[in-house]
């Protein structure tokens, strides 16, 4: 679960997301790891843009989405940490995903979005199976048309709480 603040002043949404994942390690050496599932938002707040008369106007959004996605994790330093140390983990996120929206989001722009978001998490392993992360990312929201008011982006910052469980 993460939550996301605005981080322009025109551009005044907040965002939470929900992610289901799933994944395998690629490279236990390495721990670089691909993940795969499911995400599912709700965004609210307003954007401040030009008309067509090229005047500023307030425009208010409340959305639910929910999309495909993928996640790459790296965790560096995890081939350097002797076993007793194995119960933390620092690992680098990037994550993308297609959202499909309730209806055009942001305002002038359309029911589907990518997402990308980037950030750091520390882990801890509470049990051999089970662990829980912190972490803090960045996000940037569009539907990737290009540069217009056909495109209007947003961006935010924030942290994100997970847990994760080992089958």
């Amino acid at each position: 679960m993460s939550y996301y603040a605005p981080t322009k002043e025109d551009r005044r949404i907040h965002s939470v997301f929900l992610d289901a994942v799933v994944g395998i390690e690629l490279w236990e050496l390495l721990g670089l790891s691909v993940h795969g599932g499911i995400t599912s938002t709700v965004a609210s707040g307003y954007i401040t843009q030009w008309n067509e008369d090229f005047v500023d106007v307030r425009y208010d959004t409340r959305v639910g989405g929910l999309g495909p996605m993928f996640v790459a994790r790296v965790e560096p330093f995890r081939p350097l940490c002797p076993g007793d140390c194995a119960h933390l983990s620092l690992s680098l996120e990037m994550t993308g995903a297609l959202v499909l929206y309730t209806s055009d989001f942001p305002p002038g722009g359309d029911l589907y979005n990518f997402v990308w978001r980037m950030g750091g998490t520390l882990g801890y392993a509470v049990s051999p199976r089970w662990r829980i992360e912190l972490g803090g990312r960045w996000m940037h929201v569009s539907n990737g048309q290009g540069l217009g008011p056909f495109n209007p982006s947003y961006e935010g910052a924030g942290v994100t709480f997970g847990s994760q469980l080992a089958f």
